[in-house]
């Protein structure tokens, strides 16, 4: 009999080890395995040296487009995932103290040769605005501004919104892309 099946049945007459405790340090070779968990069996705040995750996603929006103009205007994109609560309208605002890492890409149309698209991050608090820039070297393409901030936030005040414009120069009917842009950030430490 298995032990499993001696034990259901109430048999004594072995002698087994004693089961793994909860306290368990060994390695787990689980390769070839396949493991099914609900969802309340693991959550990030039971693992040791984490505290409740703090990320989010923003891509798309309901109106597919934007017209770039000669001014900063924000970028709204819908979310996707917020856990933590630290993306809304816009606008990322974390929890309290701690280092982020923010990024994403903006992607751009119909731009012609020599525009250049700037994205800023802008800050807000203690937060410091960073803008990126990309110039477009051939015309009625696609472009892509990635951008990316590892920061640390002093309080909740510290928010970041990301926005965008063409250089004062520039005219003509660029437009972002909304479903191909995102917006991202999690908390580090």
């Amino acid at each position: 009999m298995s032990r499993s099946r001696d034990i259901a049945n109430g048999s004594t007459h072995k002698a087994y080890a004693p089961l793994a405790s909860p306290d368990f340090t060994g390695t787990v070779d689980l390769t070839g395995t396949t493991v099914s968990l609900d969802d309340d069996e693991i959550a990030v705040t039971k693992i040791t040296g984490l505290s409740s995750a703090e990320y989010f996603h923003a891509t798309g929006h309901s109106t597919n487009h934007q017209t770039l103009t000669a001014s900063y205007d924000t970028v709204p994109l819908d979310q996707v995932v917020d856990e933590g609560g630290i993306y809304a309208s816009g606008v990322f605002t974390p929890t309290g103290a701690g280092t982020y890492f923010l990024g994403g890409v903006l992607q751009v149309y119909d731009l012609d040769a020599g525009y250049t698209v700037y994205v800023k991050l802008t800050g807000a608090g203690s937060a410091t605005s960073r803008e990126f820039l990309e110039q477009c070297s051939v015309s009625n393409h696609i472009w892509q501004v990635p951008f990316s901030l590892l920061y640390t936030a002093s309080s909740s005040s510290d928010t970041y919104t990301i926005e965008s414009k063409l250089s004062s120069t520039d005219t003509g009917n660029a437009y972002i892309g909304r479903n191909n842009t995102h917006f991202s950030g999690h908390k580090i430490a």
